[in-house]
C-alpha cells in the first residue's frame, strides 16, 4: 500500500514550527512535504524583500502536490491558505485542502477580501479555534458552515523552568494577543486594587493603555521568562 501523502504550507516564521502537526500525527505510513514562508536561502531572503516571498511558496506547494499527486494540502494560517487555493485553482488541481489555524487577527478588507471569498471556496475544510470564529467566517467569507470545524484551543502545558519567577505570589496572568480586549481588563482591575495582575504580550496589544499599580506588563519575553510568569 502506498503512503499517504501530505504536502504542508505554513505562514510560521521560524524554521521547524512549521512540523508541529507531524509531531501530533506520527504515522509510518504518512508522507509529509513541508514548505514554509521563512527566509531559508539567499532566494528567499530576496522574494522576502520584494513581498514576493508567499506567493513563491504557495506556488510550490501546489506545483508538489501535483507533481507527487498528494492526498491532502494542509495550510497553516488564512495568508497561505488562500494563495495555495488561489493557485491550486488556477492550475486546477483538485488535491483535498485543510486550513488549519485558520485565524484572523484583522480581517481582511477591499480586494484581498475579495480574492479570499473567491480562494476560500476552493478550500475544503477549515480548522477554528472558537465558535464565534466559525460564525465569523461563515459570513464573512461565504463558507458553508458545515465546512468549518471548531476545534478547542489547547497549548500544551508548558515545561517547568529552572529560573526564578519574575513575580513571586499568587496574581491573576493575562497571556497572549489574539482577540483580547486588555482595555476592558485593565479597567476592571482599578476597582479591584489588592489583586495583581501580570500581562504578558506583544506592545502592540497595550497601545492608548495606562496602568493602575496592580497591573503589571511584560512584552517580548523568551519563552523560559514567559514560563517563569506561569510557575
Amino acid at each position: 500500500m502506498n503512503n499517504f501523502k501530505i504536502v504542508n504550507c505554513s505562514e510560521m516564521a521560524s524554521q521547524g514550527d512549521e512540523t508541529f502537526l507531524e509531531n501530533k500525527i506520527q504515522d509510518p505510513k504518512i508522507e509529509w512535504i513541508f514548505f514554509e514562508n521563512a527566509a531559508t536561502n539567499a532566494t528567499k531572503s530576496l522574494l522576502q524583500k520584494i513581498k514576493l516571498l508567499r506567493f513563491y511558496v504557495c506556488w510550490q506547494t501546489v506545483l508538489k502536490a501535483k507533481q507527487t499527486q498528494a492526498d491532502c494540502i494542509i495550510t497553516h494560517l488564512p495568508r497561505v491558505t488562500c494563495w495555495t487555493a488561489f493557485f491550486a485553482n488556477l492550475l486546477n488541481i483538485d488535491t483535498p485542502h485543510l486550513a488549519f489555524s485558520f485565524n484572523f487577527t484583522d480581517l481582511p478588507t477591499g480586494l484581498r477580501h475579495k480574492i479570499m471569498i473567491y480562494a476560500f471556496q476552493k478550500v475544503d475544510r477549515f480548522v477554528v479555534y472558537s465558535t464565534a470564529e466559525k460564525k465569523l467566517y461563515t459570513d464573512y467569507f461565504n463558507i458553508p458552515p458545515e465546512r468549518i470545524d471548531f476545534l478547542s484551543w489547547a497549548m500544551e502545558t508548558p515545561s517547568s523552568t529552572t529560573n526564578e519567577p519574575l513575580i513571586k505570589g499568587d496574581y491573576i496572568c493575562a497571556v497572549g494577543g489574539e482577540g483580547r480586549d486588555y482595555g476592558s481588563l485593565v479597567q476592571a482591575m482599578t476597582d479591584l486594587p489588592d489583586i495583581p495582575l501580570v500581562i504578558v504580550c506583544r506592545p502592540h496589544s497595550l497601545e492608548g493603555l495606562s496602568f493602575p499599580p496592580n497591573v503589571q506588563v511584560f512584552t517580548n519575553l523568551s519563552v523560559n521568562d514567559y514560563c517563569s510568569t506561569l510557575d
